[in-house]
């Protein structure tokens, strides 16, 4: 909506309540104002205002009331909410693997059923685990190569196989006081109940796999210091998703340690091989070419001239609805003169009386001299927008301090910079990173950025 405002599609926005349009004062104020930029107006067909200093002050009152309703609601729910799982009530939903919530035809109540081929499903996970041979990723791969499925119908992933284990729901437990845990920065302690819904896996397995979940864990360590600034926008040229750090240590013949670095894609790391391919790239040999690739591309003469002509164009784009706006003043100030030219003449014939004359030919008077007024404000942000046109040395500029920033930046810096200029890297299947394609963020004006070689640049 607020975009076909910009565009200018429509001039009024008709609702019931203010409620209807935002429960957040702050976000309703935004909202008006950038209504009233446009020049659209707002009404209200049970809570009516206008643009006065009161009108104004009404809107804000009635905004306020609407966030407060809405917290009151809020705030209430979760009571209820929490309340029932206190008292072991489900409050699940359908997201938990294993069961399924459904509401009783005769008694209207919901009442939650123990799912057989899921809850068999689910002690074979927890089996696997507790045999100690198989992890968090063995066991979503093997599950993955058996074509087995979510609750949501998605292949299963590592983070996935971690919330099954450690699901309280599983040896009929409901969990409380999760918001409030939440809210409080874990002042609050989590509470659970017993649940009136039947267990699924035994309490021997479930300590079992818990103890080894203990002994198991490890807080994650920074083993390898080397920076990846390519993480995240190098995209798998299978499944599209991000790919990730990935290093290998290889012992040499003489007996020292050596480490690989590469680029790994992130599905197949957290879903395994049944979904994904590994697409190793070597980090070094990416990263070489991927800067490489951005020296010539701030240096060639081909993208100076495409980014000043992006530039331009988008600046004219910009003020394409001011000369719009101009052309129907100036229509509109033909029209004013003519209407002005026929009332001269019906006077001087007798058509209309001096007082008719007067009253009318005033009116016509102050609309021409409002259209000229708007008229002559536009035209002056025209010509004040002509100045901005950037011209190839600002661009040439611009593109010389940017490269030397990205070559003196730090690592994490450096992938910060690097995320405000590139959107994604997409790599074709066969994984050659020579026929990659950059793609570009708004600050680069989105450019597709193929391979380029010396020849391109200066």
């Amino acid at each position: 909506m607020l975009a076909d405002a910009e565009r200018g599609k429509f001039d009024l926005v008709l609702i019931w309540r203010i409620s209807r349009l935002a429960r957040n004062l702050t976000d309703l104020l935004g909202i008006v104002e950038h209504l009233n930029r446009h020049k659209v107006m707002l009404y209200s067909l049970k809570e009516p205002f206008d643009g006065t200093p009161i009108g104004q002050f009404v809107l804000q009152m009635h905004g306020a009331r609407a966030e407060l309703e809405r917290s009151n609601i809020a705030d209430n729910v979760r009571a209820a909410m929490n309340q029932r799982s206190k008292s072991g009530i489900w409050n699940a939903g359908n997201s938990v693997l294993g069961y399924r919530w459904t509401r009783d035809p005769e008694t209207t109540l919901g009442q939650v059923q123990v799912v057989p081929e899921e809850a068999e499903l689910v002690n074979h996970i927890f089996e696997w685990y507790a045999s100690g041979e198989l992890g968090y990723k063995a066991i979503s791969n093997r599950l993955n190569h058996a074509s087995r499925l979510t609750k949501l119908g998605k292949p299963f992933s590592v983070q996935l196989i971690r919330n099954i284990l450690n699901n309280h729901n599983y040896i009929g437990l409901v969990r409380y006081n999760k918001t409030e845990h939440i809210r409080t920065g874990g002042d609050v302690a989590i509470g659970w109940a017993q649940g009136t819904h039947r267990a699924i896996i035994n309490l021997d397995l479930w300590n079992r796999v818990q103890t080894l979940l203990v002994e198991r864990f490890a807080p994650p360590l920074r083993k390898i210091e080397r920076s990846y600034p390519l993480a995240g926008l190098l995209k798998c040229p299978l499944c599209g998703y991000s790919m990730i750090p990935w290093h290998v240590n290889q012992m040499r013949k003489d007996g020292t340690r050596k480490t690989n670095h590469y680029y790994q894609c992130s599905t197949n790391n957290s879903k395994g091989s049944a979904v994904c391919r590994s697409n190793l790239v070597r980090a070094d040999n990416v990263e070489q070419w991927f800067f490489e690739q951005l020296r010539m591309l701030l240096t060639a003469p081909e993208a100076l001239e495409t980014i000043v002509a992006a530039t331009n164009a988008k600046h004219q784009s910009d003020t394409r609805p001011t000369l719009e706006e101009v052309r129907q003043i100036e229509v509109l100030l033909k029209e004013l003169a003519s209407q002005k030219e026929v009332l001269y003449r019906s006077f001087e014939s007798g058509a209309l009386s001096k007082d008719e004359f007067a009253a009318t030919i005033m009116e016509v008077k102050l609309q021409i001299n409002e259209a000229q007024a708007s008229k002559e404000r536009l035209e002056a942000v025209l010509v004040a927008s002509e100045k901005d046109e950037i011209n190839p040395d600002q661009i040439r500029l611009a593109l010389s301090r940017l490269r030397q920033l990205l070559e003196t930046s730090p690592g994490e810096q450096q992938k910060r910079l690097l995320r405000l200029l590139v959107d994604k890297i997409t790599l074709p299947k066969d994984r050659d990173f020579r026929q990659a394609t950059i793609h570009s963020t708004n600050a680069l004006l989105n450019l597709q950025i193929p391979t380029l070689t010396e020849a391109n640049s200066p």
